[in-house]
């Protein structure tokens, strides 16, 4: 995901998990998202195995 520059909204589920942010500009960082078997999306964080694999390539 290309990263994004949002106004924190108390009505969104940021302001209303970080309330402190409320009115704050913040700045999220581009990052991968994986679609889950389940139709979720959720942040993908790398495993070890992950980095070490070689089956993998740079598009």
């Amino acid at each position: 995901m290309p990263g994004s520059t949002i106004t924190v909204d108390a009505q969104r589920p940021l302001g209303q998990a970080a309330p402190e942010l409320v009115g704050r500009t913040v700045t999220y960082r581009p990052h991968l998202d994986m679609f889950t078997a389940d139709g979720q999306i959720v942040p993908w964080v790398a495993s070890q195995s992950d980095l070490d694999a070689d089956d993998w390539e740079i598009v």
